[in-house]
């Protein structure tokens, strides 16, 4: 059926044609059809650019692919800015809704694409097609805000989707939730439970919440689906990748892909690329060619084949997320990551970007908001007593993520001064008593160099433990083995620079700062390694020794050669609960004075430890604590607590 288009003039004197009416049109014969495009393309026609006349609403058929409702066109109630049903689509008429479009507009019932419908279930959800369950949807906006207080998240947007409390709410396929449950994912964690359902319905995100807070499934899961319902349509209808995921690091990388790979065990058509440095380009090129689905890289690679391998087609990428953004837009990869996002192609819809990490400033904010459509931003977890918290026009408290770094709440964190010449006999000390001795144990130093000295000094020094060193000039060969061998139990400990300190989940008992942290997020990210389920085991083997609650520990060694440091550093510890920090020493706590003479007229600022007014009523009031009992029995050490 032929339908009437309305054609531009293409100049200032050019004359635009008169249509015919929907009645001459239809007493015409058919008109032989050009050859259809590539449905990559009339996949995502815009609702906005279309109005079928009020008759043909009732003749869509099965197997119809539906694109992009503006936000005009939904029911005010609905809490989304947009949404996708992408197919084919199964069963009977009335289950697609087709909403009302504008009176005015371009018209052409032509450019809807229609597919053969397949054998088996109802598809839908690429980009947004997730819908809430019934569960959800009898969730009240009261009862929504009191979810979200109750579990800690702070969410700031329009329109947010209800949170979901179990898995079975995101309608993922049968063998998702079989891989999940079987992979250890039984309930959605806090962050996953607000990430995943926006995630689902297509929006931007940016996401703070601490380390081990479960980030990476919240946004894996919604990004799977996305690419499994695209994935679904006709073969050589759409070529992949449809969704890329940059991490800074090789071993992220892989840790990433191998996650997916367990999620999407058993369903059809889902493929993954890992494109990382230490591997032979040409081998994931050829990858690259094989139609996959999910790419995950690191931006260094990524950059290399977009520049040498022209010929690789990115312009199905719906899906971008970038894993430890902050980092991302540090100085080492940021001219990278602009250059990926600013040559990645943009599918005619816009592309979803989802954004996370634990540490994210102000200034990264700022630099990553221009890359961004209308995002929520999510902080889970108990904000710092300095947190940038406000309330919105109806009393709401909304959250604006600040330069407040905080810890793992499931981390015990002991501080120890102590002189360089020191170090190694501390260290020492901890690995050879049976009563401090966690392993597995992750040891953070700063230079490469020194990772291998200090593994080679463990492994004489302390009989009985082995040490591996992990660094950035050691092959992957040497990368692999290293990580495994911690992984297996066939080392204790892992000597490290910064190579590991984000993201990666080596099921560690116990880490230790050989070496301060360059900043207080490196920080936060290093002693956000340990875990505290393995941590529990390691202790439950221990007779005597520090009692950590159910946590994990992080130990480390400070001294003035953090100087530039040391005040934010003290301030920040003496922010958290007395029970996730063993009492300072005196050099920390009198940098807490001083802090807090300088703040002290403004609201807000206000620690578990009263400051005392001079260094010596710190060391009396230190004394009268008495310390924790992690404190007290690092002081019967003959390198102890305190000052060495």
């Amino acid at each position: 059926m032929f339908v009437p288009r309305t054609i531009s003039p293409r100049s200032r004197g050019a004359r635009a044609r008169t249509l015919p009416s929907l009645a001459e049109a239809q007493a015409q014969p058919p008109v032989p059809r050009a050859p259809p495009e590539p449905v990559s393309k009339l996949l995502f026609t815009s609702w906005a650019s279309l109005q079928p006349p009020a008759s043909n609403v009732s003749d869509v058929k099965p197997g119809l692919v539906v694109d992009r409702i503006s936000t005009s066109t939904l029911d005010s109630t609905e809490e989304c800015d947009a949404s996708y049903a992408l197919g084919p689509v199964m069963g009977p008429v009335n289950e697609l809704t087709v909403p009302q479009m504008p009176s005015a507009g371009v018209v052409g019932i032509s450019e809807l694409s229609i597919l053969p419908p397949q054998a088996g279930s109802r598809t839908i959800g690429t980009i947004t097609g997730y819908r809430e369950t019934s569960r959800t949807t009898g969730m009240t906006l009261q009862g929504a805000r009191e979810f979200r207080k109750t579990h800690q998240i702070d969410v700031q947007g329009k329109n947010i989707p209800k949170p979901i409390s179990t898995f079975e709410d995101c309608n993922l396929p049968s063998q998702m939730m079989i891989n999940l449950a079987e992979s250890g994912y039984k309930q959605p964690r806090p962050v996953q439970m607000q990430m995943m359902p926006i995630a689902l319905r297509g929006s931007d995100i940016l996401v703070s919440a601490e380390t081990g807070s479960g980030k990476t499934a919240g946004f894996l899961v919604p990004t799977l689906m996305h690419v499994y319902g695209l994935s679904q349509s006709p073969a050589g209808a759409m070529q992949g990748p449809f969704a890329i995921i940059l991490t800074p690091t090789r071993e992220l990388a892989i840790q990433i892909e191998d996650t997916i790979k367990m999620v999407v065990a058993g369903l059809p058509n889902m493929r993954t690329a890992l494109l990382t440095g230490g591997q032979a380009m040409s081998s994931q090129v050829y990858r690259l060619k094989q139609n996959i689905q999910v790419v995950v890289a690191t931006p260094g690679r990524l950059v290399d084949i977009f520049s040498r391998h022209p010929e690789i087609e990115f312009s199905n990428v719906f899906c971008l997320v970038l894993d430890e953004v902050d980092m991302m837009f540090s100085l080492g990869f940021s001219k990278q990551v602009k250059r990926i996002l600013d040559v990645l192609p943009e599918p005619p819809n816009g592309r979803q970007t989802i954004m996370c990490s634990a540490t994210i400033s102000k200034q990264i904010q700022q630099l990553i908001d221009q890359y961004l459509q209308k995002p929520f931003r999510m902080r889970v977890g108990t904000p710092s007593s300095s947190s940038n918290v406000k309330s919105s026009d109806d009393g709401r408290p909304t959250v604006r993520i600040a330069n407040v770094f905080s810890p793992s709440s499931q981390i015990k964190q002991t501080v120890l001064w102590v002189e360089n010449e020191a170090k190694k006999k501390q260290l020492f000390s901890l690995l050879n008593d049976p009563s401090y001795f966690r392993p597995p144990v992750m040891i953070f130093v700063e230079s490469r160099v020194g990772a291998d000295l200090l593994a080679n000094a463990i492994g004489t020094k302390c009989p009985g433990v082995t040490a591996v060193s992990i660094h950035g000039e050691k092959s992957q060969e040497e990368r692999s083995s290293a990580i495994k061998s911690i992984v297996d139990g066939s080392a204790q400990v892992i000597v490290a620079t910064g190579l590991l300190a984000r993201g990666l989940n080596l099921n560690v008992a116990m880490v230790i700062n050989f070496d301060m942290a360059p900043s207080i997020q490196e920080y936060v990210h290093r002693v956000g390694r340990a875990n505290p389920k393995v941590a529990a085991k390691a202790s439950a083997l221990i007779r005597r020794g520090p009692r950590l609650g159910g946590m994990a520990w992080a130990v480390t060694f400070i001294n003035n050669d953090s100087k530039g440091l040391l005040s934010e550093f003290a301030n920040m510890l003496n922010s958290l609960d007395s029970q996730r920090v063993t009492p300072l020493p005196p050099q920390l706590m009198q940098l807490v004075v001083s802090r807090t003479v300088e703040i002290e007229s403004k609201p807000g600022i206000s620690g578990n430890q009263q400051p005392p007014k001079t260094p010596q009523e710190g060391k009396k009031q230190l004394k009268r604590q008495g310390g924790s009992h992690v404190s007290k029995h690092l002081s019967k050490r003959k390198v102890g607590f305190g000052s060495t």
